[in-house]
């Protein structure tokens, strides 16, 4: 009875304190009040962290994907010859051989009249001696990059640092221009020579809508249609066929054209520091008493050169380049 005569005061206190502004503000300072008491005096309680798991870290770094940047055009002036270091880090292969049909060991070799395709990157290390010996002096790279229907061939060579005293030259070449159904077609050829300290420059424009060669340093010419540059038409041998007897067409050395006739010779097993290798031999026609060129084209290699030399008008072996590597990153349609 007590119990409800106390709930039915307190109830009624409340209501009258709640009815007025006074009373509501002083019911809220003391809940406040109160509030501040349970918090001050109530026992201090503890989250376990013992059951927290934290995860280790971890970063693994991957190499990116290789990205292949394609130029619409190209600027001469910029082409570099690419370092062995850059060609290790290339995706390029070894070329596989190609067997040409129809091969006779006779005076004047017949082949097949399928077109070689050209890779359409191609490189190729040649040793270089100082004669017809086997001491080595250096070596001479070749790099060809076809993109569409233009292309770009360079050459450099290196000589040994020992050798380097003796020879003591650097030569490179740069070939420029169009590949298409006859093959190459030069539009551009330079070349740097420096021995014993001075420099030598060529370049000639292959001007085929005027019919002209235009030389930096000697008077124009006129431009025959089979003409090619003194690095192009080695490459150029692939491209033509070879059932005759005698290939001719006029080269252009950065200063002058000169008509070349080659005469197609035997096939012969070559020792190159690739291996032995079936070649067909051709030679520059020339006389008695004159300096001249030969070089070798390797039947399982797409007719590409594998071996030339250089001999003095006395008829000894002044420079030859024998194959050591042959790599292509892609080939052409």
């Amino acid at each position: 009875m007590l119990k409800i005569k106390f709930k039915h005061n307190l109830l009624l206190t409340l209501n009258l304190v709640t009815r007025s502004s006074v009373g509501r503000y002083s019911l809220a300072i003391i809940f406040s009040v109160l509030l501040h008491i349970i918090f001050l005096w109530f026992p201090d309680i503890r989250l376990s962290h013992d059951n927290v798991v934290v995860p280790d870290i971890s970063v693994r770094l991957e190499a990116l994907p290789k990205t292949v940047i394609k130029s619409e055009s190209v600027d001469i002036g910029s082409v570099k010859i690419q370092t062995e270091s850059e060609a290790a880090q290339s995706d390029l292969r070894p070329l596989p051989g190609r067997v040409i049909k129809n091969v006779l060991k006779m005076q004047h070799m017949e082949t097949s009249a399928e077109h070689l395709p050209i890779p359409a990157h191609l490189k190729i290390v040649f040793k270089l001696y100082d004669s017809d010996s086997n001491y080595s002096i250096g070596k001479v790279i070749h790099q060809l990059d076809l993109h569409n229907d233009q292309y770009i061939l360079q050459s450099e060579r290196y000589i040994d640092r020992l050798s380097s005293l003796v020879k003591g030259d650097q030569f490179t070449q740069l070939s420029s221009g169009v590949f298409g159904e006859k093959g190459f077609k030069p539009e551009i050829y330079k070349s740097v020579k420096i021995n014993s300290g001075l420099t030598e420059n060529r370049k000639v424009l292959f001007n085929w809508l005027a019919h002209k060669l235009d030389y930096s340093n000697n008077p124009a010419e006129m431009l025959p249609e089979d003409a090619q540059d003194m690095l192009s038409y080695l490459y150029q041998f692939s491209q033509i066929s070879m059932q005759r007897e005698i290939i001719s067409f006029p080269i252009s050395d950065g200063t002058h054209l000169v008509k070349h006739e080659m005469e197609i010779g035997r096939t012969e097993q070559i020792s190159t520091p690739m291996g032995v290798l079936s070649a067909l031999h051709l030679r520059k026609i020339h006389q008695m008493g004159e300096p001249y060129f030969e070089v070798w084209l390797a039947l399982d290699y797409r007719m590409l050169p594998v071996m030339y030399r250089q001999v003095d008008a006395s008829g000894v072996v002044i420079a030859k380049y024998a194959i050591s590597e042959i790599l292509v990153a892609d080939e052409s349609k």
